[in-house]
């Protein structure tokens, strides 16, 4: 078997003691393993997972798939007779969002001794790529349950459970391209790219919600070409066009109450000659070969209306293969999975990316 460890705590695959892998003419100890799993959970913390810090955590084990405890609102009455009857229940609305456990693999074979005994170095270029690989899934877990289809448990009035079924994120939460903004920085409404009144638009949507803005921090998932917008855009000030300068060289990261969040992967989509997106997101390639007018959805959202569970965390296995002259390979897996706890915590923003 091969030596496992997951970060936080060591799973000994092994059992017994002594000796455990042919490791050239050494062992592949413990202490080895261990050293390399914290490196690719290192690069995964600082490099590869983007989204960490905005969304809740939680930890899971066993069932494939986990439901996480949704409270809806209540209200209250008000008291004025004295020795009144106690007021009826209102039979405060709950339901369940169910978390689906995910397992995502990074595989990589080493055949030169010179760099298996780099392995160890927290710099090392495989522990790196690893983590940054697993961090990747990550961020498109999430965002997939921001804007995707979340799987709902709602409770009837006697208590039981109905069955479940899919939500998605509805039209009142996206803000949309009217259909005569067929290029970037036309169209009405502020133009089809990125503009400070969209901002707006969105945050004034998630207020509307009664989102606790002032104790939740506000995200923003954007492309590096939406920054790009907000500077071209002819209605940003002289100040907002410093804050947005900021932005771009890194010396700031919040702009009109948003935490901003570089993503290189949103999904680029068609516009249809009805002016609306249509078909299947397209691949990088095809996004920039497109002679079509494409859109991205960019999203708005605070911390509570996304749970991201962790079944396993980063772990790696070494193995010697007989068969691929004895490479050592490296197998770096961790089981995870997210899920919208509240649509109206969410908010779409279409923008261009390329004009016809």
């Amino acid at each position: 078997m091969a030596n496992s460890y997951g970060v936080g705590g060591i799973t000994n695959a092994f059992t017994g003691t002594g000796p455990n892998k042919v490791f050239g003419d050494n062992t592949i100890d413990h202490a080895f393993v261990k050293q390399y799993t914290n490196n690719v959970y290192m690069s995964l913390a600082d490099k590869g997972y983007k989204f960490k810090d905005a969304v809740m955590h939680d930890t899971s084990v066993g069932e494939e798939a986990v439901m996480v405890e949704v409270i809806g609102s209540t209200t209250a009455v008000q008291h004025t007779q004295r020795h009144g009857d106690t007021p009826e229940p209102t039979n405060i609305g709950h339901g369940k969002r169910w978390v689906q456990m995910k397992t995502f693999d990074t595989v990589e074979l080493i055949d030169q001794e010179d760099k298996i005994k780099t392995l160890i170095d927290p710099t090392n270029p495989y522990a790196v790529r690893q983590g940054q690989a697993i961090g990747r899934e990550m961020d498109i877990e999430i965002h997939r349950a921001l804007t995707g289809t979340a799987q709902v448990t709602e409770f009837n009035a006697t208590g039981g459970p109905n069955d479940k079924s899919p939500v998605v994120l509805p039209a009142t939460q996206k803000i949309i391209l009217p259909t005569d903004s067929l290029k970037v920085g036309t169209g009405t409404g502020g133009g089809g790219g990125l503009t400070v009144d969209k901002l707006l638009d969105a945050r004034q949507k998630l207020m509307e919600s009664d989102n606790m803005l002032e104790d939740e921090e506000l995200c923003l998932i954007v492309s590096p070409a939406n920054i790009t917008q907000l500077l071209k855009t002819t209605k940003v000030t002289s100040s907002d066009y410093a804050a947005i300068k900021a932005l771009v060289t890194g010396e700031i990261r919040e702009f009109a109450g948003f935490k901003f969040i570089w993503w290189n992967s949103l999904p680029v989509f068609n516009r249809g000659n009805n002016g609306t997106q249509s078909g299947a997101a397209l691949t990088k390639a095809a996004a920039i070969a497109a002679r079509t007018t494409t859109s991205q959805n960019l999203v708005a959202f605070v911390k509570s209306g996304i749970q991201m569970n962790t079944w396993k965390q980063v772990k790696t296995d070494m193995d010697r293969l007989p068969t691929k002259r004895n490479s050592l390979q490296l197998l770096t897996t961790a089981t995870f999975g997210a899920a919208r706890i509240d649509e109206e915590k969410v908010v779409e923003i279409e923008c261009l990316v390329n004009g016809a």
